[in-house]
């Protein structure tokens, strides 16, 4: 299987970023076909190691923001989402996808309400 593969792959090359982002992505599909959180907790492990390996890379830190948004980890999300900022304030998809972090914890706490 992809995830089968994608794991051996990133024994064979633990710093390849290009791997790392491919099997957050698919852990992240399998987890809404399969409605598993489990494959959510793998995904942002995953992309948890890729940051150790680029530091700065935005994309890494728009997954894991994705998924820790999906965990309803929001502030965490919005953590992430700044320090990309934090890194280069004038990429304009870092400011929407915090906006949109922002808004998915006031939708969730709209609901719980």
């Amino acid at each position: 299987s992809a995830d089968r593969e994608l794991a051996e792959n990133l024994l064979v090359n633990p710093a390849d970023i290009k791997i790392h982002l491919l099997y957050g992505v698919i852990l992240n599909n399998l987890a809404i076909l399969t409605e598993n959180n489990e494959y959510f907790l793998r995904a942002e492990k995953i992309l948890q190691e890729a940051l150790k390996y680029s530091p700065k890379r935005q994309q890494i830190f728009y997954d894991l923001a994705n998924i820790k948004i999906k965990l309803a980890k929001y502030d965490e999300a919005i953590q992430l989402l700044q320090t990309c900022l934090n890194f280069d304030m004038q990429i304009e998809e870092s400011w929407l996808r915090l906006k949109a972090a922002k808004q998915a914890k006031e939708q969730s706490q709209v609901l719980i309400k």
